[in-house]
């Protein structure tokens, strides 16, 4: 900058820093406290709980694909089911579920539900298995994995419900929780993000500056001739991903309650 030369030396940052002090040139950090600090250490939890979440899943998917990829055809949803949950733990694996037999896997099944799924579906997985491609090597090992991540994600599904019961009693604790949870599409792990990364909402004088926090604010791309406008995206990733979501369930419920006829 001043020797016009791309050296870079501690000294030359020091001499940097201080003339950006001198100058103004600066954001102060913004560190909640009290309530708003709460909701961001377990924002920042949960997002950290997910994460492994979605790995497990995805791990265990991994080796269905590897040893019995009709699983999912057999069941379209295998992680939102409690029948599928179930066999997951009990006999994942193709070689176990012909030992069973379909009694042995309707009785299974039965151990999770009652009414839902019954014979057909264990007629089903049992069809599904004698023509599987999947491969015939490692399979305990392969059985023991899964059962193994299964129950990891049987506790972290317990942890996160237990985690979302305490972003609930900390949004009572502020004074704006129920004002904004009237918002249509806003839940309570959604605010309890925003209010994570904002803070207390009530330190901003307008609503320009939290747009501009979310890196959601408006602006202009000019020359002589050409003048365009556009939101630019960059701000806090948390609040960005919620305000992506709440757009996106808003716009498709919108959609979904208009008549065809009105749609352009």
């Amino acid at each position: 900058m001043d020797d016009n030369s791309q050296t870079k030396s501690d000294k030359k940052d020091a001499l940097r820093i201080a003339r950006l002090v001198k100058d103004g040139r600066y954001f102060e950090t913004y560190l909640p406290h009290d309530v708003y600090a709460e909701l961001r250490g377990l924002t920042t939890t949960r997002h950290s709980m997910n994460k492994r979440k979605k790995s497990i899943i995805h791990t265990i998917t991994a080796v269905l694909d590897e040893y019995f990829p009709e699983f999912g055809t057999v069941f379209k949803h295998p992680f939102a089911g409690k029948a599928s949950m179930h066999l997951l733990k009990v006999c994942p694996i193709p070689k176990f579920i012909l030992e069973l037999g379909e009694e042995g896997v309707l009785k299974e099944i039965k151990k999770a539900v009652k009414k839902t799924v019954g014979r057909k579906k264990a007629a089903q997985l049992v069809t599904a298995v004698k023509t599987s491609v999947g491969v015939d090597y490692g399979e305990y090992a392969a059985c023991f994995k899964i059962q193994q991540l299964m129950e990891e994600l049987e506790l972290l599904t317990k942890q996160l419900e237990s985690l979302e019961t305490e972003m609930e009693k900390a949004l009572k604790k502020t004074e704006v929780s129920e004002y904004l949870l009237s918002i249509s599409g806003m839940g309570v792990v959604s605010l309890a993000m925003c209010l994570g990364e904002l803070g207390n909402p009530l330190r901003f004088e307008d609503a320009r500056q939290m747009s501009r926090l979310a890196g959601y604010n408006l602006i202009e791309d000019s020359s002589e001739k050409i003048r365009v406008e556009h939101v630019y995206q960059s701000g806090a990733e948390k609040i960005c991903e919620v305000c992506c979501i709440r757009f996106h369930l808003l716009w498709w419920q919108t959609i979904r309650n208009c008549d065809s006829s009105t749609i352009s």
